[in-house]
């Protein structure tokens, strides 16, 4: 019998020398690449209904899906969007929490979670609300939906198409719009 065993450094080794340290390096990069491309698209689309939103309260686990938005508030013009016949004089969200399921994206939920959300709102004068056409609302309910997958699928298509390799830095696999 001949039994030959080899020796290979342990995966937690992270010393300048070893080649499991530039792994470390690369997936340290990569990470921190994806994530200011991430930071970069939830301040944008996000900017447009929250204020208060910027790099010092948003947190993004990267790996794990995680996103969090501390201390922010919802602007006046979000109730505006949904032609509610309220006025939105104060609002504060202590955390905003998204969990995105990479592997599973097709077909587990994105959960979102509010913790301490605090509104104050009071109704718009009579002469500005409108009666209800409760077709019309559910066409405006579908307006929303397909408004917030658009956004989801540029979403990806964005986090997709965009390069993380940095040899690929001067280039974009995202196609240019004619």
């Amino acid at each position: 019998f001949f039994f030959l065993m080899i020796r290979r450094p342990p995966r937690s080794t992270q010393s300048r020398s070893s080649a499991a340290s530039d792994v470390y390096k690369r997936q340290e990069y990569m990470g921190k690449m994806f994530e200011s491309i991430l930071e970069r698209l939830i301040t944008q689309y996000f900017g447009k209904y929250l204020t208060g939103l910027d790099k010092n309260n948003l947190h993004i686990g990267v790996w794990s899906g995680n996103v969090e938005i501390e201390n922010v508030a919802a602007k006046p013009e979000v109730l505006d969007l949904l032609e509610l016949p309220l006025n939105l004089n104060f609002s504060h969200i202590g955390k905003l929490q998204l969990k995105v399921p990479w592997s599973k994206l097709s077909s587990s939920p994105i959960e979102v979670l509010i913790d301490s959300l605090y509104v104050v709102l009071t109704p718009k004068e009579r002469s500005s609300w409108t009666v209800i056409d409760y077709n019309s609302f559910e066409k405006k309910l579908q307006n929303i939906d397909d408004y917030a997958k658009l956004y989801f699928e540029q979403f990806l298509f964005c986090l997709l198409y965009t390069s993380p390799s940095p040899r690929d830095r001067q280039k974009s696999r995202m196609p240019s719009s004619a």
